[in-house]
């Protein structure tokens, strides 16, 4: 049970503290619905791309 309510206190704290970063930016004016749509794409790329990679280090390190 305490593993769970630390991981998911890290969590909140990263995920909250980058939504509200967010927030502040958009009510600035410096960050568009079109930009964190882009934003979010480019971040999903970019975690397909590490999953690929990790899952290919993993093949070749298992198979050696």
């Amino acid at each position: 049970m305490f593993f769970e309510e630390v991981e998911n206190e890290i969590y909140d704290s990263t995920f909250d503290s980058i939504y509200y970063a967010l927030l502040e930016e958009y009510k600035e004016g410096s960050l568009t619905i079109e930009m964190l749509e882009t934003n979010i794409e480019e971040q999903q790329q970019i975690l397909l791309n590490g999953l690929f990679e990790g899952e290919t280090k993993f093949a070749y390190a298992s198979a050696a």
